[in-house]
């Protein structure tokens, strides 16, 4: 990689704005916090050239329990936030997608 001071640096930035009115906003916003300070570990550790494995993806939480019925194809969720991303300063697009993982199901044969 060139590192010569002509090269522009290449990167993403995902703002994040937490509304304040939800009910769990200071457990939402420690969740962020902690996520945020996960991958900012792995980037200090890729920046030392330690090989790592880095997850492309960043997790967004849902902050009010939410009840997603069988064969449902697409339901609102409210998250709580709002977010931008930018490439070198320039906003750019980027999609959220849920995925859930099932807590506590039961089912029957």
């Amino acid at each position: 990689m060139d590192t010569s001071p002509t090269m522009k640096k290449q990167y993403y930035v995902l703002k994040i704005y937490i509304d304040t009115n939800i009910h769990t906003y200071s457990e939402t916003t420690k969740k962020y916090r902690e996520k945020i300070a996960d991958i900012q570990k792995q980037i200090e550790l890729y920046e030392t050239g330690e090989r790592i494995y880095m997850d492309a993806g960043f997790d967004l939480f849902t902050p009010t329990y939410t009840t997603i019925a069988a064969g449902s194809y697409s339901i609102p969720i409210n998250q709580g936030i709002k977010c931008a991303m930018t490439f070198n300063d320039d906003p750019i697009l980027f999609i959220s997608s849920l995925e859930y993982w099932f807590k506590n199901t039961t089912s029957s044969l």
